[in-house]
This record gives C-alpha cells, sequence and structure tokens, in this order.
C-alpha cells in the first residue's frame, strides 16, 4: 500500500463504536507499516441532524484529530467552509472538487511520500 486515504464514516452507530474500532484501526495500519502516509478527512461540522445523534460527528473530528498529533506521517484533510447537498451528509460537487484539492495539499505538503 503506497498510502492509507481516509474519508469519515458515515454508518457508526455509536460513540463507542467510534472510539472501538476507527483509532485500533489507525494503530493497526500504522503497526503494519510505520511509514505509510495516511490522510484524513475532516466531518463537516454542517452535517445533517441524522448524523449528529450523540454527539459522533464531533468525536470522530476529535479521534481524527488526536491521531494527526500521535501517528508519525499522518495528515488532515480540512471539511471548513464545505458546502453539502440537501441530503446534509455529501458534499456538492464544487466542494468535493475542493476536498480533493485539501487531501491533495495534506499529502504533499505534511507528510513523507
Amino acid at each position: 500500500m503506497s498510502a492509507f486515504v481516509y474519508d469519515y464514516d458515515h454508518n457508526a452507530p455509536t460513540v463507542e463504536y467510534l472510539e472501538a474500532t476507527h483509532e485500533k484501526m489507525f494503530r493497526t495500519i500504522r503497526e503494519a507499516q510505520p511509514d505509510l502516509p495516511v490522510i484524513l478527512g475532516q466531518l463537516p461540522r454542517e452535517i445533517g441532524s441524522s448524523w449528529k445523534t450523540q454527539g459522533r460527528e464531533e468525536q470522530l473530528n476529535l479521534i481524527l484529530n488526536q491521531l494527526v498529533r500521535e501517528l508519525p506521517n499522518c495528515a488532515i484533510a480540512s471539511s471548513e467552509g464545505l458546502t453539502l447537498k440537501p441530503d446534509g451528509v455529501h458534499f456538492n460537487s464544487e466542494s468535493c472538487r475542493e476536498f480533493g484539492k485539501r487531501y491533495f495539499r495534506a499529502m504533499t505538503g505534511q507528510v513523507k511520500l
């Protein structure tokens, strides 16, 4: 694997699930491939009410930010200011393109390739 690029998990049922699975997954990947670039995509703050249950969006972003601070060769693509479609979950076309550029900048500017 050349890089691990992660987009947020809309299907995570609870905060506890996120804590029990996501951090463990990233640490497992890091243990198996210590130098692998890991790029994480931040969950949008404006995500629809179906996802705001139990603070999942805030919890996932906290986990992602913690991982970036603790894991070597790891960066995050910010979702700040991006626009969602009316479904409240997916980015509109323009924001998808911008998010892709942010992933690229995170990968080329903050990790060793």
